[in-house]
């Protein structure tokens, strides 16, 4: 379970500076804030929190059920399935028409073989088509639930809360997080599970073909495991700084838009002193998104290195295998096992990025926990027994003249 903590932006990003700015001005800088310690109980903004440590079970079980739940999955599974056998018929097909050796060409034969490759090839098309189509649609789905959800308990929130909270956190949920749960999530969650069923697919062919590949096997998942567990810890909390210090440049450039009337009024002392203080909340926006590519590229670059050792290792067994080996065996053997090594490589890539992505929605259902103003449902007033049910209008004793 996800701690919980406020994250504070430093305080010159809150508040506009001076100017001119001396270097006795930055010093004193440090004290200034141990003097407003004792201020930020009265704030009426609060600062904006942010969760701590893996996304909880909680952030994924409901993900998973606005997809569609075990319904969906269950149907992906069946057509990844199917996308696989296909895949894996063609590929042991082509393998045994290249391993044939009859000494003449045949017509007949080869119409034949082509006609089988064809068909297993146009089938596992037809999966791929099937499997795209209905990842579009789930995310679509599991977006909509999402958006709803926020956008319902948003409005029965209290006036209070969008009092504490500035107007650029809650358009930071509809922006970014959002375009995230929209675009990002739903490709990813399938790009993990072809992933998932291509590499263990490859996998249970390639210790097939070479029993040797199924003792690298057991050390490369522990060390790719070991990589990705020491890569995420920074970058998930990275991740949630570079999402929370977004808010406060929406904030910020909403409301010199709101109030941009009077900051001109007020002359090109004060428009200098917007425009410093919206460098200041880009700067530290850009060092979360710098620190974020460079956790990145670190890992992509460990998890080419391990890339390149399996590689040699691969290529070492099959020149020493060589004579137990049919050439279209040998061609098939080193395929898989460069894919499983690729494979194993995306699938924690993928498992990675989609942990990281997924504090997206972890955001998004914070603001759709909001307490609410009032009971959620219509006010109907019952009167009691004694009150009339119905109404006439009766003339006595009128007289028309």
């Amino acid at each position: 379970m996800a701690a919980r903590r406020d994250v504070t932006v430093p305080r010159r990003s809150y508040t506009l500076p001076m100017y001119p700015r001396s270097a006795k001005d930055d010093s004193s800088h440090d004290g200034e804030e141990n003097t407003n310690t004792n201020r930020d109980a009265g704030r009426l903004i609060d600062d904006e929190g942010r969760e701590e440590g893996r996304v909880s079970k909680e952030v994924f079980l409901n993900y998973f059920n606005s997809l569609g739940g075990v319904k969906v999955c269950v149907f992906l599974f069946a057509v990844l399935t199917l996308w696989q056998g296909f895949q894996i018929g063609s590929d042991l097909w082509l393998s045994h028409w290249t391993g044939q050796k009859n000494g003449s060409y045949n017509q007949d034969e080869a119409a034949y073989n082509m006609k089988v490759y064809s068909l297993l090839g146009a089938g596992a098309a037809i999966m791929v088509f099937v499997r795209s189509a209905t990842v579009v649609v789930v995310g679509l789905r599991a977006s909509r639930h999402l958006f709803d959800n926020m956008t319902l308990s948003l409005l029965r929130a209290p006036l209070r809360f969008f009092d504490a909270n500035p107007i650029g956190r809650i358009v930071n949920r509809y922006g970014d997080d959002i375009s995230v749960v929209d675009f990002s999530l739903p490709f990813i969650f399938g790009g993990f599970l072809v992933t998932f069923f291509f590499t263990v697919c490859k996998l249970a062919t390639a210790v097939y073909t070479m029993n040797f590949v199924g003792v690298l096997i057991i050390p490369l998942v522990w060390i790719y495991v070991k990589i990705a567990n020491f890569y995420l810890a920074p970058s998930r909390d990275i991740s949630r700084l570079w999402k929370v210090s977004s808010s406060p440049v929406l904030s910020h450039v909403t409301q010199s838009e709101e109030g941009v009337v009077v900051i001109r009024a007020f002359g090109q002392d004060i428009i200098e002193r917007m425009l410093h203080e919206n460098f200041i909340r880009n700067d530290m926006n850009s060092r979360c998104w710098f620190a974020s590519t460079v956790t990145q590229q670190w890992f992509q670059v460990r998890m080419q290195l391990i890339g390149c050792g399996v590689v040699f290792v691969v290529v070492s067994g099959l020149v020493y295998l060589r004579d137990y080996l049919s050439p279209g065996l040998v061609g098939l053997a080193f395929t898989y096992a460069l894919s499983v090594d690729s494979g194993l490589a995306s699938l924690v890539q993928l498992w990675s990025l989609m942990e990281i992505q997924m504090v997206s929605p972890e955001r998004i259902l914070e603001y759709s926990s909001i307490p609410a103003e009032g009971s959620s449902r219509p006010l109907v007033i019952e009167p009691d027994a004694l009150w009339p049910r119905s109404s006439t209008v009766q003339f006595q004793d009128v007289v028309f003249s």
